[in-house]
């Protein structure tokens, strides 16, 4: 008679190696550090330093030059953006308002030449409803690039087929 001893150890919970509080509290340091940042006795202790909050030498905008920590640094939170240093480049110019779009919702057929990119519902007098992106507009006529069944496809219509239109 053979007796297999390795069952009785199956029915034993497998033990995971225990951590301590300490280890807790360290691994929940980790994580609130990796998710918000650095606390604020962090951030004064890197002031101290002459240091930011990520590190990196802090940097007087008036001279452009690395400040030298002293008991009289205070750092205060500020919502202003950060100064440009001298040399560096300016920010690129904003990019020009859009031209006169008309907007979402009803639209009228002549609006069409205004949204060549844009994204379109048109409903056919025979039922239909499409969805999808002007291409061109040409006289009474417009080409709208429409998917179906995971495809696409350039439909033509005619204005007179053209029951309403809707910019989405």
């Amino acid at each position: 008679m053979r007796i297999w001893i390795g069952w009785p150890l199956l029915l034993l919970p497998l033990a995971a190696p225990a951590q301590t509080p300490e280890e807790d509290e360290r691994r929940i340091e980790e994580i609130v550090r990796e998710r918000y940042g650095p606390t604020q006795a962090e951030i004064e202790a890197l002031a101290l330093q002459g240091l930011g909050p990520d590190g990196q030498p802090l940097i007087d905008p008036a001279t452009g030059l690395p400040v030298v920590p002293g008991p009289d640094m205070v750092l205060t939170p500020t919502t202003e953006p950060a100064p440009v240093p001298p040399g560096a480049t300016e920010p690129p110019a904003a990019e020009p308002p859009p031209p006169d779009l008309p907007p979402v919702g009803p639209i009228q057929f002549e609006d069409l030449s205004k949204l060549v990119g844009h994204w379109v519902k048109l409903k056919t007098y025979n039922g239909r409803t499409w969805q999808g992106q002007v291409k061109a507009v040409k006289g009474n006529e417009v080409q709208v690039t429409v998917t179906q069944r995971g495809g696409a496809a350039l439909m033509t219509l005619k204005k007179n087929a053209i029951a309403s239109l809707e910019r989405i």
